[in-house]
This record gives C-alpha cells, structure tokens and sequence, in this order.
C-alpha cells in the first residue's frame, strides 16, 4: 500500500526530509510497505498513510479540491456518500433525531449520530434504542425524521464545496454515482438544492440493497449499475462505516474529513 501511494505521489514524496511518518518519526521519503507491515494492520497503514499525504499537502499548501485531484488520479468511477459528504448537513440530520426524540419525551444525544455516520436511519434508530433503552418504533420515527428534514432543513442545504467542485470537474470524464445510507427523495432533494443532481449518473441509497453500510453491498451495487470494476472506482466519505464498506467491496476510499 504505501509503495503504491509513494509510486502515485512520487512528486510529493520527494521534498523535504523535514516532513516525517506520523507513525515512525522517518522522513516521509522513506517510506516503503515492508518499514511498516509488521506494526500495523492495512485499515491502520491506509489511514496513517492518508495523514502521511495530507502533511505533505499541507506543507505545499495544497488546497482540498487540488488533494481529492491528486488523490483520485488514475480511477474510472468515483463514488460520492451524499451527507457529510457533499452536504454539509450533518448537524441538520443531528438535530432532526434529538428534536424526534424529544417530542416523544426522551433526550438523545448527538455523538451516537456522528458514531453511526452513514448508517441507514433504521439501523441508527436500532441502536439509538439499545443504547437509551427506548422504544421508537423505527419506521415511525423514520417517517418523522424525514418529514421535519424535508420540511425544515434541506432547503439551507449547504455544499461541502472541495468535494462538490470535485464532482462538477469530473462529470463527464469520470462515471459519478451517489451512495448514501439516507432515503431516495432526501437524496434526490438534496442533490437538486446542491446543483449537481443532474451531473450524478447513478444512485444507491438506504433499503436498496439487502444490507447497508458497513457492508459493501451498496457499494458492489452502484459499481454494477455504473459497469465499472470495483477495483477501479474511488469512494469519497466522512464516516467509518463508509470505509469499512468500501474496503470490504474492494474500493480504496478517502475520507474527505481529513483532508
């Protein structure tokens, strides 16, 4: 792995000794997977790899949308989670469960969202009820969730700018799909309020598949619908349950939050 990272950022990794591995201390120049392949799993290699790269354009200073160019280089489709991701809409959909929550006489609090980021809304409210020991019926408070989000929030929808312009340069040259744990319509709206639904080629969203996120079946699904291997697409995301599900269908990932 990092011998496939030095090789595609060989123009990186050849400046400054001064920039060292964030695991080792080494200059970031030396880098080589056998250094490395017996102190860390691949999960943990990829991500310090990724830190490893954001330093390095940091210290160029890179802007965001020039580092997902850099690191999206050479793929044929480029998969995109839609909140969080594309939309800044994290703290809306955070809101939506407490105020639900609330107006059923309970008090949530908003880390287990951030924990279950990209998760179907079904599978968080599972775990939202083993946690607080309640009771919602999940497709009720589903249907509420979306109703107050639909109503209240996603017209204030704001972009996750680097990532969007990200798409926007590459429609057209590079197949786009959208991959999200969130229903079809919040989906569809939110990429219209975006500007971008039209630019988006493919969609796969929650209870379109046998299993969500963190399986890979979402994944697996929009790499078929688009005809392109897995191996080649890239997925961009902000929650750990995206990553594990790419990894598991064979995709490389970054993780837009870390940049």
């Amino acid at each position: 792995m990092f011998d496939r990272l030095k090789s595609r950022h060989a123009d990186y990794f050849g400046i400054s000794c001064d920039i060292s591995c964030l695991v080792c201390g080494l200059p970031v120049a030396d880098l080589s997977a056998s250094h490395h392949s017996n102190e860390m799993s691949p999960k943990t290699a990829q991500a310090t790899h990724d830190h490893v790269l954001c330093t390095i354009f940091a210290a160029m200073d890179i802007s965001k949308l020039d580092q997902l160019t850099n690191l999206s280089a050479g793929f044929k489709a480029y998969l995109y989670d839609c909140d969080g991701t594309l939309a800044d809409n994290m703290g809306a959909h955070k809101d939506t469960y407490i105020k639900v929550a609330a107006s059923k006489g309970h008090v949530i609090e908003g880390d287990i969202i951030d924990e279950l980021a990209g998760w179907p809304v079904i599978k968080v409210i599972e775990e939202i009820n083993k946690k607080y020991q309640t009771s919602f019926d999940p497709q009720e408070f589903k249907d509420l969730k979306y109703k107050l989000f639909l109503e209240e929030y996603i017209e204030h929808t704001l972009p996750v700018a680097h990532v969007v312009n990200h798409l926007k340069a590459h429609a057209g040259q590079i197949k786009i799909g959208v991959v999200s744990g969130s229903g079809r319509v919040a989906v569809e709206k939110t990429l219209r309020v975006l500007g971008i639904d039209h630019l988006v080629e493919v969609m796969v969203c929650a209870g379109e598949t046998q299993n969500g996120k963190p399986f890979p079946d979402p994944f697996l699904k929009a790499a078929e619908l688009l005809n392109v291997d897995p191996a080649n697409c890239l997925v961009f995301e902000d929650g750990e349950a995206g990553t594990i599900a790419a990894e598991a269908a064979g995709m490389k990932w970054v993780r837009i939050d870390q940049l």
